[in-house]
């Protein structure tokens, strides 16, 4: 009952602070949809913890919340180790190889950022995963509402439903708002990508921070996402400053990425490409998992690429299928599979010019060859279907803008 009530009274406080706070952001939102959203996220959070801990026996969102509890513990007896890993002199001393210890003093950077506010949070929550989940999602929740800012100042749409689609759409919402890495990443990346649209407008210091901000905490909560969206920003930047053709542009960009590929595998093992991206797949495929893809093994050749890229597109793009689904879990990752293609081949037959014109457009076209390029690399380093579905939520996202951007924008923008 004590816990019920703490959860009462901090999601009141909670939720006052939230809409005193958008009024300041000027999101255009109102506090009712705000709340709404808040609410909604709070319930899939807390839906999320409760599946994996009864169906799974748990994972690493209760892992970061026993985390939590841990850190309040260390703040109580020793506060300067509280703020030791932040320390990256310290971080540095502890492995031989720069790489090595640049590669930990991430892991631990990521593993601070969630559990220590979790552990300020302590006193209040007693370590409950429930309550924990109200803090983690108020400050979740302003991915949605950069988001919903920056689509509504980039594209002119009126409505909620960009903020709605974060918030309430469950293949997305469901995996933002678990208490892990994957929500502080996603709101990062919009730091990101909302700062650089800005600073292609106008020059501004405060942009040009955020931005910096958001960079450095994309390479904290997941490098692979910083070197996949790096390039398509280029594309972005090449195509608004230089006023060059998306296609063309991005043909030039990735065909000289793919040429540095396949030189590298002639390379020595530690400047090859390929044969890291192998590692990387040969590092998943040594983790449990009920559900194993079929996946081709790797292996420094870029040929093998090749030939392993039909299961890369079919494990991050189609399966599981609905007849090899394990369990409701699985069945919901197939479900979100076929509703995204039921949705596409709808917009195709239904909204074709407004699909192509999106995909021209510089933020649209340079996201979506961001998404794709999430997909395959997923599809080809990641056999395990829950961890694949989780992953691949950035590009999934803006996947949806597309398509709601098509089906939703008033048809006299541009």
């Amino acid at each position: 009952m004590q816990s019920i009530i703490i959860f009462i009274i901090t999601l009141g406080l909670f939720s006052y602070f939230l809409v005193y706070l958008n009024k300041r952001f000027s999101a255009g939102l109102h506090w009712k949809w705000l709340l709404l959203g808040y609410f909604s996220k709070i319930l899939l959070g807390c839906l999320y913890g409760y599946i994996y801990l009864h169906y799974y026996g748990g994972d690493d969102t209760w892992y970061f919340n026993k985390g939590g509890a841990e850190e309040f513990e260390l703040l109580r007896t020793d506060p300067v180790g509280f703020f030791k890993p932040f320390n990256p002199i310290a971080a540095f001393e502890r492995y031989e190889g720069w790489g090595k210890n640049w590669y930990y003093y991430l892991v631990d950077l990521e593993w601070s950022f969630i559990t220590k506010p979790l552990g300020l949070f302590h006193v209040v929550s007693g370590g409950n995963y429930y309550i924990n989940a109200v803090l983690f999602n108020f400050i979740q929740i302003w991915s949605a509402l950069i988001f919903l800012k920056w689509v509504r100042k980039r594209f002119q749409v009126q409505g909620p439903w960009p903020f709605l689609l974060l918030c309430f759409f469950p293949p997305i919402a469901f995996w933002l708002s678990g208490i892990r890495g994957d929500g502080y990443l996603f709101l990062c990346m919009m730091l990101v990508i909302n700062a650089f649209d800005s600073l292609l407008t106008q020059f501004k210091k405060r942009s040009l921070c955020y931005l910096a901000l958001g960079i450095v905490g994309v390479l904290i909560f997941r490098q692979q996402i910083m070197v996949l969206l790096a390039p398509a920003l280029l594309v972005w930047y090449l195509v608004v400053r230089k006023n060059r053709l998306i296609g063309r542009t991005a043909v030039w960009v990735y065909g000289t990425l793919i040429a540095l590929f396949i030189l590298s595998s002639f390379l020595p093992p530690s400047y090859s490409i390929p044969l890291k991206i192998a590692s990387l797949q040969n590092s998943y495929r040594q983790l449990h998992g009920k559900t194993i893809l079929p996946l081709g093994q790797l292996d420094g050749s870029w040929v093998t690429y090749i030939k392993v890229l039909p299961q890369a597109f079919s494990n991050s793009f189609l399966r599981p299928f609905p007849w090899e689904a394990k369990g409701a879990l699985q069945l919901f990752f197939s479900g979100s599979h076929l509703l995204f293609w039921v949705l596409l081949l709808f917009a195709v037959f239904r909204y074709p010019h407004q699909l192509l014109s999106l995909a021209k457009s510089p933020a649209i076209g340079s996201l979506l060859i961001f998404s794709v390029s999430l997909y395959l690399i997923i599809g080809f380093t990641v056999p395990y279907p829950g961890a694949i579905v989780r992953y691949i939520v950035p590009g999934m996202v803006f996947f949806y803008l597309w398509i709601g951007l098509a089906m939703f924008r008033p048809r006299n923008t541009n």
